[in-house]
């Protein structure tokens, strides 16, 4: 699912290793292509993937529009797609923990209105969109920020920083700026009042379905395929 080394050379070398051992390859595509929401996506990065998706017996997608994508951009025989969706993440859920206890544990009082946004930070995540729309609340909202900064978005997390910084807004926002693990992952979940998905770009979110596993009623921006999963009035 996730090459995250080398991967131009990886999307050709490991799949053409598990052919010659005479092995089959399935592929989940959780992005169709990766480069494509950085708005940089050039000549090698598709060529690599076009032999990456040639070399795969199976990919699995999580949409239509992905399945969709993989033919029009790759030439993908649509027989080898198969769409499975995300399901609910049950194993993150624990139903012993309060909400009183959860933000406890994050210092938050039960009579502030508290927004979620959970995950790596990145642009096209639009963490500064959700500022900015932040700003128009009253006193009473609180934002946590939890999630550790993508590679290379150093720059963007400190134009964050000092957004919230220029507001005062550091009793108000509150940035948890590291790698969440899944034991801490209900507390954040059980102290929101509501998960935001602010992106500016993404196929489908796997924090969308986490907060429905909550029971959190989601903001988002309509991209992707995100409207086939959050019904406007009714879960977000």
């Amino acid at each position: 699912q996730w090459l995250i080394r080398l991967q131009k050379l990886d999307r050709v070398l490991l799949p053409l290793v598990f052919h010659l051992a005479g092995k089959q390859v399935v592929i989940t595509a959780h992005e169709i292509d990766p480069e494509a929401r950085h708005r940089r996506s050039g000549p090698l990065n598709r060529l690599t993937l076009r032999l990456y998706y040639a070399m795969a017996e199976r990919i699995i997608v999580h949409t239509a529009l992905m399945k969709q994508q993989l033919m029009e951009w790759f030439a993908v025989d649509a027989a080898k797609i198969h769409i499975l969706p995300m399901g609910l993440n049950e194993f993150l859920f624990d139903p012993d923990l309060t909400r009183s206890e959860a933000r406890r544990r994050l210092g938050l009082g039960m009579e502030k209105k508290v927004f979620l946004f959970f995950g790596m930070i990145a642009w096209f995540k639009g963490v500064d969109l959700l500022l900015e729309g932040f700003g128009t609340l009253g006193d009473d909202c609180h934002l946590i920020i939890a999630g550790r900064g993508a590679t290379g978005a150093e720059g963007y997390v400190d134009q964050l920083h000092r957004f919230i910084d220029e507001r005062d807004w550091r009793d108000r926002v509150h940035f948890h700026l590291r790698h969440i693990a899944d034991a801490e992952i209900a507390t954040y979940f059980t102290a929101a009042d509501c998960l935001v998905l602010p992106y500016r770009n993404l196929y489908q979110s796997a924090v969308l379905f986490m907060g429905l596993t909550f029971g959190l009623p989601i903001i988002a921006t309509d991209v992707g395929t995100l409207r086939e999963t959050i019904r406007d009035g009714d879960n977000g």
